[in-house]
């Protein structure tokens, strides 16, 4: 066997092999693995069941009002706070700490609340004592929409239970309290 012919014996092996390498690689990959490693296609369809539990859960953020030590302005028979109104002038008749921040109640739950009331342990007289003493409450949406509401006839906004947003009410010491926000 001369060169040439050892030569061309020689390259026609290699080639070979390379094509038997290209065709290994080939099939070792995702696209050929199948016929490679014996696996099969999986034509199965998998199922997953969750289901998430509905729960209310009410929680006053803002739980703290301090107006600190003070008394009624000299000539003034009584004072009045205000955590609706803003700045100083939420304390009138009176030399008390300012404070414009109410109490903020919040469902941080993953339910709606239907009718939530409000309900105090004490009433004007047993919590302030003094001649005709006045002690009320006050529902604003801090949000848009917290409280679900509607317009009557005359344009006020109201919740189904009678209660109108934004407005003064005397506190209620008696079971189940005041319905203050329908939905």
């Amino acid at each position: 066997m001369n060169n040439n012919q050892f030569l061309l014996a020689f390259a026609v092996v290699v080639v070979a092999l390379s094509v038997a390498a290209a065709l290994f690689t080939f099939l070792a990959t995702p696209a050929g693995y199948r016929f490679i490693s014996g696996s099969v296609t999986v034509t199965d369809i998998a199922t997953l069941n969750l289901s998430v539990e509905s729960a209310a859960a009410i929680n006053f953020t803002i739980d703290n009002i301090n107006w600190g030590s003070g008394k009624v302005s000299a000539g003034q028979s009584a004072a009045a706070f205000n955590t609706s109104a803003t700045g100083p002038s939420n304390m009138t008749n009176g030399n008390w700490t300012g404070n414009a921040i109410g109490l903020r109640l919040e469902n941080i739950g993953n339910a709606l609340v239907y009718n939530l009331s409000i309900q105090t342990g004490k009433s004007a007289a047993t919590f302030l004592g003094g001649t005709n003493p006045s002690y009320q409450f006050n529902v604003t949406n801090n949000e848009t929409r917290s409280c679900r509401n509607y317009t009557d006839a005359a344009g006020i906004i109201m919740q189904n239970s009678g209660y109108t947003l934004g407005n003064f009410e005397n506190v209620n010491t008696t079971s189940p309290g005041r319905v203050v926000c329908d939905i």
